[in-house]
């Protein structure tokens, strides 16, 4: 199963059902497929609309030859400290606090900071000691918007 081609109607079916595509992934869990599908809205995302998804993808993939059964699926919102992929993400959440895992080429490091501005190649992160860390996304190995818990 191509992802390229399974993306593509996962992502036009979230979009039938009113909501905005986040992301997706397929990994292998135990001795099947796990498909994890992240829909997004301006409203909260409830556990009906999840299910109306879910409905709404798995009847797309019959009529695009797949079959539903080969795989598990679970279908939820990002979350409020929600990973960050795209560049369009961070750009949504620049004035927030992130928290990043990145290699600098010798080691990875993890820092949490605000972010600050995104370019076509980089995000813009100012630490906390005012350092501003500029990190190339293809430098960045894990990232998500940071929730302080007081």
């Amino acid at each position: 199963m191509a992802k390229s081609s399974l993306e593509s109607v996962v992502s036009q079916s979230v979009v039938a059902a009113g909501f905005s595509f986040y992301h997706m992934s397929l990994t292998r869990q135990n001795s099947s497929d796990l498909l994890r599908v992240y829909i997004d809205s301006d409203e909260s995302i409830s556990i009906a609309d999840c299910v109306k998804v879910d409905k709404q993808i798995k009847l797309n993939l019959v009529n695009h030859d797949y079959n539903p059964a080969d795989f598990s699926m679970e279908v939820s919102s990002p979350g409020l400290n929600r990973s960050l992929y795209s560049p369009e993400h961070y750009k949504k959440v620049i004035g927030k606090k992130i928290k990043v895992k990145y290699s600098d080429g010798v080691a990875n490091n993890t820092k949490i900071g605000l972010l600050t501005s995104v370019e076509q190649d980089s995000i813009t992160v100012k630490l906390d000691d005012l350092e501003a860390l500029a990190i190339k996304f293809e430098n960045v190995l894990k990232s998500s918007v940071y929730l302080e818990v007081k």
